[in-house]
């Protein structure tokens, strides 16, 4: 899997969070993303957000991060929106900043293609590279099936 240099954003996404981390995620005692999308889909998250751009694409945003891949970071699922202006209350709101990006794609959205692009992502950054991690927002974008990974880099 060959990354591609992007520019993306700015995006506005609405929906649920959780904070975690890579070591909390590891076991599955502790993982909490699992049940964060799990509740997207049973509590049908995607018909409360007003003003969805709704085409089918279920975002899931990772920022708010403490330091790198080791500390804490957030996780929103959610979808686009194009007004944020009457958000419900159990919702949360996340921008997606307008930056640069390496794109890593799957042609696969199961859970073990999803786990198989983030170990490539994180075995890239661990090579010598011309791009490094910025560690500010981070976006998986499922569709149909399929999956891109925009991770942002300085």
């Amino acid at each position: 899997m060959h990354p591609t240099l992007v520019e993306h954003g700015p995006l506005s996404v609405v929906g649920i969070s959780v904070r975690t981390t890579n070591r909390d995620e590891a076991s599955p005692a502790t993982a909490k993303i699992p049940g964060l999308w799990q509740s997207y889909f049973a509590e049908a998250i995607a018909n409360s957000i007003p003003a969805r751009l709704d085409d089918g694409t279920i975002l899931g945003v990772y920022t708010d991060y403490a330091s790198d891949h080791t500390g804490p970071y957030t996780l929103v699922v959610g979808q686009a929106v194009n007004d944020t202006s009457e958000l419900p209350e159990d919702l949360v709101c996340v921008t997606v900043p307008h930056g640069r990006y390496l794109l890593f794609t799957s042609s696969s959205g199961t859970p073990d293609a999803i786990r198989a692009t983030w170990q490539e992502i994180w075995r890239h950054f661990e090579q010598p590279s011309e791009h490094r991690r910025a560690f500010t927002t981070d976006m998986e974008v499922h569709r149909a099936g399929t999956l891109e990974v925009y991770i942002s880099v300085a």
